[in-house]
């Protein structure tokens, strides 16, 4: 685009500041601006609404790419679109385990004694903010709070000691900026193996971008009100700023924090956080039970948060959450000699059923439960018998696989049981199956890396005695393709999606 003549140039960045003065903090002097581009203009019109300088750049490189992409300069279109921003679309393959989209009342509590205290009042999510530096210390009182919100409805977040919260298996933990400079990429892989949510604090748009980058569970938003709990390096953003960075950020659940109390939470609220952090309000509350449980009403009461992010293509960060499938990870290996034994004396394969241009070359299967909804197809030539016989024949080889099965196939919440095989060359063409309520299961127990399966764009593969889930009749097509060397075995389980919310709500 031309740029603009000085004088131009002075008008827009006039017009910029009082479309957009609600945003002002107080500013430093302001560098002269000659012959102007969009994005030089948009530069010094932030930094004269008080935007630091690494803010600024971010917000006016935004702006010129919203210019070029619409085809004018708008003075008045303050920019919040993600691509404008170059932040990555949905799904990504990087993501950390999700969260509640409303994480509700979020209370930051000084020891395990304090996290005990807010679970059994109610609070849906806790922060453990231990200010130590002695391991013994950090380690029994991570291991106190973890226990501490078993068999509670409420979340807890670890700060800063990930290490101690991954050893006891924590829901999540928090980090700062300079976290980000600290851990290595290894760091984050362990955190995001273990299933582990990630939450990201971050003080502007800067920050806010370099925190996207690890595509967190969510997204911490502050100091909104002025704070003396913490030095900030930045002053309070006000709530008119933390509208525009909830409207950026609307794809991750995010978190107001900073000088919070019941009389603001209906200015933070509005801005369309999912979630207000709290510090003094409920621990220097003269009964912090009572005030928790009240502002907690309040925050559920003005939430309006907008709807999440597309879902994500894989479940399995997810399941450790339920009893049944980490039962099936420690029983895997022998699940694994069972069905292999099975296969070596019966040879039990079959060809799965060729709905239409559903796959090419081979896909073998052998059933382990009647299936509903999808039907192996067996001629006559091949097999004399009736389903049923068979399965029950085959259940009496596996019975540590069938003592999995049985119990919750008895109760509705399971079916669709087979075992699967794919050979080199083989090729599951994009599709969605037919069962839309519920969530597919695999647990591999011969992996190749060259068989790779692809849901909604993310492409992953399968490994030993690990579990891979999917909505099979979900939102996204999924296809394999098997360019590997050996075959890849896997026995697939389809779950109850009403069964699963009740320990992975998000998931419906």
């Amino acid at each position: 685009m031309t740029d603009l003549n000085p004088e131009e140039s002075a008008r827009t960045v006039e017009a910029i500041f009082q479309a957009h003065a609600e945003l002002a903090l107080p500013a430093g002097p302001m560098p002269s601006l000659a012959a102007g581009s969009v994005y030089a203009i948009a530069r010094q019109a932030c930094l004269r609404l008080g935007f630091i300088e690494i803010d600024a750049d971010c917000i006016a490189l935004a702006w010129q790419r919203q210019s070029e992409r619409t085809g004018h300069f708008d003075p008045l279109a303050w920019p919040s679109e993600p691509e404008d921003f170059g932040l990555a679309p949905w799904p990504r393959q990087n993501a950390f385990a999700l969260c509640p989209r409303s994480l509700g009342l979020y209370a930051v509590l000084p020891d395990a004694q304090w996290v005990a205290r807010m679970a059994e009042a109610g609070v849906p999510t806790l922060q453990l903010r231990l200010k130590s530096d002695d391991p013994d210390t950090i380690a029994r009182e991570v291991k106190a709070a973890v226990k501490a919100v078993e068999g509670s409805a409420s979340l807890l977040f670890i700060n800063d000691h990930w290490k101690a919260a991954l050893d006891a298996g924590a829901y999540g933990v928090h980090l700062g900026q300079e976290d980000l400079q600290i851990l290595s990429e290894g760091d984050f892989e362990a955190l995001r193996r273990a299933g582990l949510r990630l939450g990201l604090s971050t003080h502007g748009y800067a920050e806010m971008l370099r925190a996207d980058r690890y595509s967190p569970s969510y997204m911490a938003l502050g100091a909104v009100y002025p704070t003396t709990l913490k030095r900030m390096a930045t002053a309070a953003q006000g709530t008119a700023r933390l509208q525009r960075y909830a409207r950026l950020i609307q794809a991750t659940p995010l978190v107001a924090i900073g000088g919070i109390d019941a009389q603001r939470l209906p200015e933070v609220m509005s801005s369309g956080v999912g979630s207000a952090a709290v510090v003094r309000a409920l621990v220097a509350a003269p009964d912090p039970e009572a005030r928790a449980r009240e502002l907690s009403e309040q925050v559920r009461h003005l939430d309006r948060s907008p709807p999440l992010r597309p879902e994500p293509p894989f479940w399995d960060q997810e399941l450790h959450r339920l009893p049944w499938c980490r039962d099936l990870v420690a029983q895997a290996a022998t699940i694994g000699q069972e069905i292999l034994e099975l296969i070596r004396k019966f040879r039990p394969f079959m060809p799965y059923p060729k709905y239409g241009n559903l796959y090419n070359n081979t896909w073998d299967a052998f059933p382990l439960s009647v299936f509903q909804g999808e039907h192996i197809e067996l001629s006559k030539e091949k097999l004399s018998v009736s389903m049923t016989p068979l399965i029950q024949m085959f259940r009496t080889k596996v019975p540590i696989t069938s003592s999995l099965i049985g119990p919750l196939e008895s109760q509705g919440h399971l079916r669709n049981v087979f075992v699967s095989r794919l050979i080199p060359g083989s090729i599951i063409n994009p599709h969605r199956g037919w069962t839309p309520d519920y969530l597919r299961i695999h647990l591999c127990l011969v992996p190749d890396p060259g068989c790779r399966i692809t849901v909604g764009g993310i492409t992953r593969t399968w490994q030993a005695g690990q579990l891979l889930a999917f909505k099979d009749g979900g939102p996204y097509p999924h296809s394999v393709v098997h360019s590997g060397e050996h075959e890849r075995i896997v026995i697939s389980f389809d779950l109850n999606l009403q069964y699963v919310a009740r320990f992975i709500p998000e998931v419906l």
